[in-house]
């Protein structure tokens, strides 16, 4: 009788076990999927802090700078100066979207960057029919192919010791 318990007592703790086993899956294909999770939420976190920064940025710039120069003049200059400070930001705005942008990401030197995505041509979507490029990148040219060579060219470089930078 005490045979007959523990063996349906086996039984019973290995019938769960046998019921609810499954096939493990492909470990390449887990590491891949976390991979391209893990990217994917990169890429949006990285997207939504810089949206987050910009904003804070402009909501303290621009109050911030039209208060101070408004402090530094009379009180009957105080709305002319604290409207400069505001017409100023968008002109800046404006300068940006047309020139600075390009002349920030576009071309392939690591000073000065030449009019490849003047008035955010090909930056947008809607223009060029490409999305736009990361920020995180390095910043150097704006070709799938010309990064792909970049690329190559650095891997196939022999690396130097950091001691010698």
């Amino acid at each position: 009788m005490n045979l007959l318990k523990k063996i349906g007592a086996i039984a019973l703790l290995a019938a769960p076990s046998a019921v609810w086993a499954q096939a493990t899956p492909d470990l390449n294909a887990k590491i891949a999927a976390l991979e391209a999770a893990t990217k994917s939420a990169q890429s949006a976190g990285d997207n939504a802090w810089m949206l987050t920064s910009s904003a804070l940025v402009l909501m303290m710039t621009a109050p911030g700078l039209a208060l101070f120069y408004g402090g530094l003049v009379r009180r009957k200059n105080v709305l002319g100066t604290m409207m400069h400070s505001f017409i100023l930001m968008a002109v800046v705005t404006v300068i940006w979207a047309v020139a600075g942008y390009s002349l920030a990401f576009g071309g392939s030197s690591p000073y000065f960057g030449n009019f490849q995505f003047a008035f955010l041509d090909g930056v947008l979507g809607l223009l060029g029919g490409t999305s736009a490029r990361p920020i995180c990148q390095d910043g150097e040219g704006s070709d799938d192919e010309d990064r792909g060579n970049r690329r190559r060219e650095q891997e196939t470089q022999k690396p130097t010791s950091p001691v010698l930078l």
